[in-house]
């Protein structure tokens, strides 16, 4: 018999299957293309594999997954699962979920398994394997033949699955020169509580000292409590387990319907003599740990060691292993170890391996979560790594920095997640240090599920609109990753052959989750996936900004808070709704619904939906949304009930808000300033070629401040209340200049159309401080004097990251600012802060250069360039005269490079300004002095035409051009005319003689302080 071959059991709930029609989902990757000549029809084509189809030799067995269109929906799936598992309880759900999933793959498969027999006795198929845990096949085989596979209508993607090294494959940090060590006796601490596993074993062994791992997440407390894990069953899916180590050889989970060594596969699994568990990458039923690091012996230490031989390592120390030997092989073999797991009882699966994003191949991340959710159906508990890509964002740029499987979603959507998606079966586990400090390594969130193809090119496979549920959206959205933290630096753990040994990554910290989710289905064996999730997050001790982020996810996890929510499930009540307008009834988002009596709160989702979680009792709930009357709720709620409360919000009252923004010099309107209401989701407006802004429905009876911006101007604030259909006149006069300390936003632009920087993109933010060793890598602080916090940097590094986190990275990152009026300035005078780093050395081929404009950026004069860093605030001084000619078309530009070797470029910029007087010539006389601008003729124009005026005496003049939007599209004519009738041509072209498109135009002609408007039409 084949110990590798599978089948499907007969299960008393295989009528179960009469429910596939209702549980098959639209399919992963079903789409029809495939790569050139690799598929001629039927299966999209992975292009790793089809690179390989035609390097391929003739006889050439080449490592393939075919991933079958019929797939199970998993929200059916689970909601099925859940009425059995209300019905009868979890054991039998998890029977009827793997038989209908076994159902589904045995009759869609079966005309395939039969052509790859038949190929195999050919010798164009060297092996093959059935899975169901998503409907798919492995195998090996010719590239001829597997062409014809995608021909055939029920393949919906074929992908290249070649063996991956254990060392690509897990999450461990090496030390530098690949040495583990055993940490001092001062990293340990000793036992909590006076002795407490010495105590509950009541066999008089002495207890065993207790790594500050442990004490760190209240494990010892948990102890205490009577919860160590005792009876579940956790499956370590790694490199093997040294079953024989003295503090592991009593936790080993055993298969009681296998006869150990009787060549039979006795309980018709599909396994022989798997009475320990399997080794899937050689097939045998011996999954033994290999070499004196091995890590699957650490992973299984830190979840169940029980410290026999001297030191207590595991979190849950009466859990019982079951080893399932994957890593080294093919991304199948895991797959396939996850798929023993569900079948074979077990409760907790710890996984510290991941397929990172720089991988080849890449990440399959739709197969990748239709393995996650058929296992979530399934009533599975999976711990999985991160990956240690956080100081590695050149390689694993965010959102994909987060390693599969720990990108899929956890069981329960964490109420800080606003945009809410589906779920899956992941606990993502990141890392911290023994200081509790985030691990540099540790992967950093979001993660994107949404088309990936569709903004990064070189992701070779599809994503099925299904699992487009959680969109990056360039920067914004994702999923929250991780979910909590636990010690994964410099962690005890044991060791292949006896005795311990060091460890570090997220795979040391992944352990930890799985032991603590162990602890806590030992506690209450009826813990669904989703409560297991809930009190793992809910529990964590919190790090960094509140609540749940994408560095360090809800916080540490804590047993004792994870606990005390378990201990409450059947108290908690739950009050959720949908808040919407009450007149137009479209759901509002961003709601805020409030328990006024606990504090505790919630923000309506893009669907409207809140959702609040409390003990029983009468509350008050207040739901607020700007620009609607607060409602508050009188709920009494029930322990164990579920309450609906949905509300529709009345819109305040409303008038109207508008005036001019004028120079308050000349008393001339601004085109184009931004004007906007502060701290209000208010859109702003841009004031038009007459200096005029408006808010047709101001909020009634608030107070509020109106802030008008617009760069070479100094931003004002002026407060502004208005009654119930009223109409307010404010005007904004803002003095001439240009100040920008980046508190508010001005308008600079961050990027450019020739940027080639991967990484280290410009941002506006409040820099986190990085440092190498002792020295400064991007600033704490901003330059600006207290209260000041904001600047531009080149990528925000989070709290704690390495120098290589989120620095400029392949390229040229770009930061310009708004057009100026240089020539406003008597001798202008230009300052502005800087800030440059590169890897604390001298590096020729990275440079931070700073450049002036005075033709609105066609060409650039440099101010400053210099491939040095400094480390600390500088503070760049300029005549502007002195380097370049003075116009009304000037900016600045900054641009950070790392173009040549890999290193470390930080910039920041801050506080630029010009100053100098007010150009004043001369006043004259003004007493014969008539404005007379007769516009354009003729009108509207087409392919030219004349703008005319009459001077009465000689005068300095201005004749632009403006669109609709307030911005100037061309200098017709400026300088100092004669007296009499003037005419001057225009084409229909801008400044830089490109053909401008049809419709209204705006002429402006100015001379001593006075000013008149003439529109202008274009014809095509």
């Amino acid at each position: 018999m084949n110990p590798t071959r599978q089948r499907i059991s007969s299960h008393k709930y295989l009528p179960a299957a009469i429910l596939i029609a209702l549980l098959i989902g639209p399919g992963v990757g079903g789409a029809q293309a495939a790569p050139d000549d690799a598929a001629p029809a039927g299966a999209y084509v992975g292009a790793q594999l089809a690179q390989r189809l035609r390097e391929a030799a003739p006889h050439e067995l080449l490592p393939f997954t075919a991933m079958l269109r019929e797939q199970a929906d998993p929200r059916a799936l689970r909601i099925e699962a859940g009425r059995r598992r209300a019905e009868s309880g979890a054991q039998a759900s998890r029977a009827q979920v793997i038989a209908t999933l076994k159902a589904l793959a045995g009759e869609s498969q079966a005309p395939l398994l039969a052509l790859l027999e038949a190929e195999r006795r050919a010798g164009r198929v060297g092996r093959y394997e059935p899975l169901w845990i998503a409907n798919l096949i492995s195998g090996t085989a010719t590239a001829d033949l597997i062409r014809t596979l995608a021909t055939r209508p029920e393949i919906a993607r074929l992908v290249w699955d070649p063996p991956v090294r254990c060392d690509a494959q897990n999450d461990e940090v090496v030390p530098p020169g690949g040495r583990r060590y055993v940490p001092p006796r001062e990293a340990l601490s000793a036992p909590a509580s006076g002795g407490s596993l010495a105590r509950m074993r009541g066999d008089g062994r002495e207890d065993p000292e207790i790594g500050w791992n442990l004490q760190m997440i209240g494990a010892p407390q948990a102890w205490d409590r009577g919860h160590t894990g005792e009876g579940v069953v956790v499956a370590i899916i790694d490199s093997g387990v040294d079953y024989t180590h003295p503090d592991l050889s009593d936790h080993l989970w055993y298969n009681s319907d296998e006869i150990p060594w009787n060549d039979e596969d006795d309980d018709f699994n599909g396994f022989v003599d798997d009475t320990l568990g399997w080794d899937f990458i050689f097939g045998d039923n011996d999954p033994m740990g290999t070499g004196p690091t091995d890590h699957g012996t650490r992973v299984a230490g830190l979840v169940a060691g029980d410290g026999t031989a001297g030191i207590a390592t595991g979190v849950a120390p009466d859990a019982q292993i079951m080893s399932l030997k994957a890593s080294g092989g093919a991304w199948s073999n895991v797959y396939a170890a996850i798929q023993y797991a569900c079948d074979n009882g077990a409760d907790v699966i710890a996984m510290s391996l991941s397929q990172k994003w720089h991988d080849g191949p890449k990440p399959d991340y739709a197969v990748w979560r239709q393995v996650s959710d058929n296992e979530l159906a399934t009533g599975m508990l999976h711990a999985n790594s991160i990956g240690n890509e956080g100081d590695n964002i050149d390689t694993d740029p965010v959102p994909f920095n987060i390693s599969a499987p720990g990108n899929a979603p956890p069981p329960w959507v964490s109420p800080e997640q606003f945009v809410s998606g589906g779920v899956s079966v992941i606990h993502a586990i990141g890392a911290v240090d023994s200081l509790e400090v985030l691990c540099d390594f540790s992967s950093r969130g979001p993660s994107a599920w949404e088309d990936v193809g569709a903004s990064w090119p070189e992701y070779p496979y599809e994503i099925p609109p299904e699992y487009w549920d959680y969109p990056w959206s360039g920067g914004l959205g994702g999923l929250l990753r991780p979910d909590v933290l636990a010690p994964g630096e410099g962690v005890l753990a044991t060791r292949q052959g006896g005795g311990y040994l060091s460890f570090s990554g997220t795979s040391a910290s992944c352990p930890h989750g799985a032991g603590a989710l162990a602890v806590l289905i030992g506690a209450r064996g009826d813990l669904s996936p989703a409560q297991a999730a809930l009190a793992l997050q809910l529990g964590a001790r919190d790090l960094g900004p509140l609540g749940k982020d994408n560095d360090y996810g809800a916080g540490i996890i804590d047993l004792t808070g994870a606990l005390d929510v378990v201990d409450s499930l059947d108290v908690f009540a739950y009050v959720s709704g949908t808040v919407t307008g009450a007149l137009s009834g479209d759901t509002l988002q961003s709601a805020v619904a409030t328990i006024l009596e606990t504090g505790a709160a919630d923000t309506t989702d893009v669907a409207g939906v809140y959702r609040l979680m409390t003990l029983p009792g009468s509350y008050a709930v207040e739901l607020a949304c700007f620009g609607y009357r607060t409602d508050t709720l009188e709920v009494s709620v029930a322990p164990g009930e579920r309450r609906i409360e949905d509300v529709a919000l009345t819109p305040w009252p409303s008038g109207q808000v508008g005036g001019l923004v004028v120079d308050e010099e000349s008393g001339l309107p601004i085109p184009g300033a931004r004007v906007e209401v502060v701290d209000t989701p208010i859109p702003p407006v841009l004031t038009g070629i007459d200096g005029a802004y408006a808010f047709p429905d101001f909020p009634a009876d608030t107070v509020l401040a109106v802030r008008a911006v617009h760069f070479g101007h100094l931003w004002r604030d002026s407060l502004a209340t208005v009654g119930d259909s009223q109409a307010v006149v404010l005007d904004l006069v803002l003095p001439h200049g240009v100040e920008d300390d980046f508190e508010v936003d001005q308008g600079w632009q961050a990027g450019d159309s020739t940027d080639t920087a991967a990484h280290g993109i410009w941002t506006r933010c409040d820099p986190n401080g990085i440092f190498d060793g002792g020295v400064w890598v991007q600033p704490e602080d901003d330059h600006t004097e207290d209260p000041g916090v904001t600047c531009f940097v080149t990528g925000n590094g989070v709290p704690g990251a390495g120098e290589h986190q989120n620095d400029v990275d392949r390229g040229i990152t770009t930061l310009t600012s708004p057009l100026f009026d240089g020539s406003w300035f008597y001798e202008p005078f230009l300052k502005i802060a800087w800030w440059y780093s590169n890897d604390t050395g001298f590096y020729v081929d990275d440079t931070l250069r700073i450049e002036v404009s005075n033709d609105a950026g066609a060409s650039w004069v440099t101010l400053l360039e210099t491939t040095e860093s400094n480390h600390a605030w500088q503070v760049l001084p300029a005549f502007l005269e002195n380097v370049i000619e003075l116009s009304d078309s000037m900016c600045v530009r900054i641009i950070a490079a790392d173009t040549g070797s890999a290193s470390s470029v930080e910039v920041a910029i801050d506080d630029f300004s010009i100053s100098g007087a007010a150009y004043s010539p001369v006043a004259e006389e003004r007493a014969d002095w008539r404005l007379c601008f007769a516009g354009a003729r003729p009108n509207p124009i087409r392919s030219g035409g004349m703008l005319a005026f009459t001077l009465e005496r000689s005068r300095e003049i201005r004749l632009e051009l403006f669109d609709v939007s307030g911005r100037r599209v061309c200098l017709l004519a400026q300088g100092r005319f004669e007296p009499g009738a003037h005419e001057i041509a225009w084409n229909g072209t801008d400044d830089r003689g490109r053909r401008l498109g049809s419709g209204s135009y705006y002429a402006r002609f100015s001379s001593g302080g006075e000013a008149a408007t003439r529109q202008i039409i274009l014809l095509p």
